[in-house]
Formats: structure tokens, sequence, C-alpha cells
């Protein structure tokens, strides 16, 4: 998986955790929890030798066929308003492609979709942006909500929560529920919850073994799982991440039996907490639907994540650079369809 030598692979993940754009999903630590892909790691570098831009990209092989997707999560990390070493880095992966027999480049950059000059770089470099598809559509969202934390004491972090918030964030545990970090011992309990979730709400969960892997690897410096108790009976938990600043809400489950006690809004304080304590500068709640469509059926969602306060970012979207355009487009309409059939599956079985 690993294609650095120890030396440079120690040299990639410091320059990545400690880039302004580095992220999570770019780092060698997920590249562990996606052991499922191949990770290449390419790097920029100036005149003396300096680090000044990375990219992961992950690889798979497409089933019964001569070819592979290249994707890179989040990436690139650098400064994205310089051409140069978009360029480089754009170079590395046309070579990449070329190696191993790739239809097609996907990046989804977290860049904000009003970034016209980075923009125009990816355009000029042979870029597809795909930019204004809805809600949870893409690979990553394209609409998120982001808290700052940089600067903020908690008090006032939680003064920027609406006022409904705040009251069930008391509540909760004015009524009794009490939280506490979990460890990979707590996992079957957090799948019997996301079991629950993922048939109340219709949407597909993985394997138990998954949130396992992710929680192990992920360590306690990157990850964190905080599981919510009623008297003796767990009724909610969250899985976080934090890298390079930024918290992350990666994955949540409650049993809506207990709701009337509001754990799932403690739970987010708690790790928003957590996330300030280690100095995260944003914590990111991911994915949301668009403010405007109230008939979306994950309005709720939007509702439940807007009243903690921060804004929503639009980002730029999925770039693709395409090498075989005929197999390209079969390729993604066998991804639609497929995440289609998940959901539908998911919905049946609830």
């Amino acid at each position: 998986m690993n294609r650095l030598s120890e030396e440079r692979y120690v040299l990639y993940e410091d320059f990545v955790q400690h880039h302004p754009n580095g992220h999570l999903f770019q780092s060698t630590c997920w590249s562990r929890v996606k052991a499922c892909w191949e990770s290449e790691y390419l790097l920029a570098k100036d005149e003396t030798g300096r680090i000044k831009g990375t990219v992961c990209v992950r690889v798979r092989k497409l089933p019964g066929l001569p070819f592979t997707y290249l994707y890179a999560s989040r990436g690139p990390v650098c400064d994205w308003h310089d051409a140069q070493t978009l360029a480089d880095l754009t170079g590395q992966i046309r070579a990449l492609a070329k190696k191993r027999h790739a239809l097609t480049f996907m990046m989804d950059t977290p860049a904000h979709e009003d970034d016209d000059a980075y923009r125009a770089i990816l355009e000029n470099l042979g870029y597809h942006i795909r930019g204004g598809y809805a809600e949870l559509q893409g690979i990553q969202p394209r609409l998120v909500r982001q808290i700052a934390l940089k600067g903020k004491t908690e008090e006032e972090v939680l003064q920027g929560f609406s006022p409904k918030h705040r009251y069930n964030t008391r509540l909760a545990s004015r009524r009794g529920i009490h939280v506490r970090p979990g460890t990979v011992d707590d996992i079957p309990e957090f799948y019997r919850l996301m079991k629950i979730t993922g048939q109340r709400d219709g949407f597909h969960i993985r394997e138990q073994e998954y949130y396992a892997h992710l929680l192990q690897t992920l360590g306690t410096e990157h990850g964190r799982l905080l599981l919510a108790y009623e008297g003796d009976i767990c009724v909610a938990g969250i899985i976080g991440g934090l890298y390079a600043g930024l918290g992350l809400y990666l994955y949540g489950a409650s049993d809506h039996r207990y709701r009337r006690n509001m754990p799932t809004y403690l739970l987010q304080w708690e790790m928003i907490r957590w996330c300030m304590q280690k100095g995260a500068h944003t914590y990111d709640l991911l994915g949301v639907a668009s403010e405007e469509d109230k008939q979306s059926e994950l309005y709720g969602l939007y509702r439940f994540k807007k009243g903690f306060g921060g804004q929503t970012v639009s980002l730029m979207g999925e770039m693709e650079l395409v090498f075989h355009p005929v197999l390209e487009r079969w390729f993604h309409f066998c991804m639609r369809k497929r995440r289609e059939w998940l959901h539908q599956h998911a919905k049946h079985k609830g």
C-alpha cells in the first residue's frame, strides 16, 4: 500500500498534518483505515527539496477489468493558488494514471466554491469541475456545516448554539444523561445503535469490524468514541476525528426511544469540547442539505446541525481528469446505480 520509503513517509505525514489545508482523509492514517484501496503518495518539491504540495491518491482495481479508478479524498494539500505546484502534482497524477491503467481520476477538494482563482488554475490543467449537485449526492458532501473554534472559549462556542440547542444540551445533563469515552471494546454497543439508526433513517451501514478498525487505527490522537447513557442503558454514540486542527463528525447513532432526554445534543457538545481541548480551529459536522430545500428528506438533519452554530459552506465540488471517456461514463453509471440500490435496500430493511 505504501509507495514511499520510511523517511519520505514521515516527511509526507508531517507536511499534511501541519499544513493549513491538511485533512484527515489525506493522511497515511486514513490510508490504513481504507486498506481496501492501494495508496500512492505524490509529492511536489521546490528547487531546495522542500515539500510544497502533496496528494494521496487511492487506487481501486475494477472487478473483472484491466482498469483502475483513482480517487483523492479532500486533496490536494498545498497552496491552492500555487499554479506551479498544482501543475506538478497533476503531471504526476497523469503519469500514475497511465501506469495504473486508470479510467478516471476524481478529487473533491475542501476549497470553497467561490474560490475563482483556484477554479481557473484547475480548469487550465484540464480538470472538469462538477459543482452544483445537491445534498449528499457526491462521494463526499459538497455542502458542509462548520463551526469556527479558534480563539473562542467554550462558553462563546456554546452561545453560538441556537437557544433551543443550548436548552437541549443542558436538559440532557439535568435529566441524568452522562457521557463517557469509549474504546474498541465498546464498538459492539455502538454498532447496535448504528443498526437501529440505519433501519430508522433508511441508510446503509458498514460491518461492525469497520468501526472497530476505524477507531483502533485513528487511536486516541486522531479519533474519539463517545457514548451517552441513561442509567445503565447506552442510548447514543458518536465517533469523531481530529487532524491538522480540523475536527470531524464521522458517525453518529442513537436509539430513538430515548430521544426525549436529548442525548445526541450533549454528545455533539462533548465532542466539540474535546476538539477544542486538542487545539482544533474548526469543527466540521460534514454534510447537510440545502437550507432552501425544506421538502428534502435530509432537512431534519440540516436543522439539527444548523442549531450548533457555525455556517454552511459550499465547497467547489468534485473535479475529474478523464482518461477513457466512454468507459468512464459507464463506470459512473454503475456507481450511481450501486448507491441507489444501497439506499433503497436500507429503506426496505427499515
